[in-house]
């Protein structure tokens, strides 16, 4: 078993170098010092976390009562008749879920617009996966029987928060072209009928995806400083030293060179009265 687990490791590891070169930092670091954080993420990024969140949450509720036919229903039938109750009709309650559906997207167009380098590119930047990423993956599930097992150094996001990334914005595509479709019968009826079912494949899709995206950050320890940066944008400099070493030494390596306005954390047993922020 250890050897066809390795023979996999290197056929990863071959297929990702296709992919992309696992970044090497330029320099490294030692371990900053007990209490230093780094920002990772703006005010924008935050308001825009927390905005999807919202409005998944509204729309997942309204469109959970929605469905439902003469042989299934996906919520259960006193969900529905609240919710239903809640807006008045299904007239109503439809009209809310579209409503919601285009502020969703008039929302986001900011930022492929006006921040379309720093927000769009650079997400998909941070969304490549690399050699170490499919090794990552891999040794994440073996781990699972081998709790030891040394995990590949990470960038700015994990591998598997990358996948949940792809699986979101793959989604999230199928779902504004499909609503709007659906919602206001654009093109033939033939196509019409098909994005109604397209249109709940990539809820579903996005829903499981969140599902363990949810329970990742908020109960899983050595998730839960990534999931306290999206209310303040910091993060424990040496929870991304352990988990996201990539991204520390760029990080650092950006401060020292003058590429980013931050001062760098102190080392490990350097004086505590230096406060590192970035």
């Amino acid at each position: 078993m250890p050897a066809t687990a390795d023979r996999v490791e290197r056929l990863l590891e071959r297929v990702g170098r296709v992919l992309a070169p696992p970044a090497v930092p330029s320099r490294r670091f030692p371990p900053p010092r007990r209490g230093a954080t780094l920002r990772k993420h703006d005010v924008a990024v935050i308001w825009l976390h927390w905005f999807n969140a919202v409005v998944w949450a509204l729309e997942l509720l309204t469109g959970g009562a929605l469905i439902v036919t003469g042989r299934y229903h996906i919520a259960p039938a006193w969900f529905q008749e609240l919710v239903v109750a809640v807006f008045g009709s299904r007239a109503h309650l439809l009209r809310f879920h579209v409503v919601v559906g285009v502020l969703w997207v008039a929302g986001m167009l900011p930022y492929a617009v006006f921040g379309f380098r720093r927000y769009v590119l650079g997400f998909f930047r941070n969304l490549r996966l690399d050699a170490d990423d499919l090794v990552w993956l891999w040794r994440k599930a073996r781990s699972l029987v081998s709790p030891s097992l040394p995990l590949p150094p990470q960038g700015a996001y994990n591998a598997g928060q990358k996948l949940f990334g792809w699986v979101v914005v793959a989604a999230t595509l199928v779902i504004i072209a499909t609503g709007f479709v659906t919602a206001f019968h654009l093109g033939p009826q033939w196509l019409v009928a098909w994005c109604v079912p397209l249109h709940f494949v990539a809820v579903a899709a996005v829903f499981a995806a969140l599902f363990v995206h949810i329970y990742m950050a908020a109960f899983m320890p050595n998730e839960r400083p990534a999931f306290f940066s999206m209310f303040t944008g910091r993060v424990d400099a040496r929870y991304a030293y352990h988990h996201h070493a990539k991204w520390y030494h760029e990080v650092l390596d950006d401060c020292l060179a003058g590429r980013r306005t931050c001062d760098a954390p102190a080392p490990e047993g350097a004086d505590a009265d230096q406060t590192p922020r970035s």
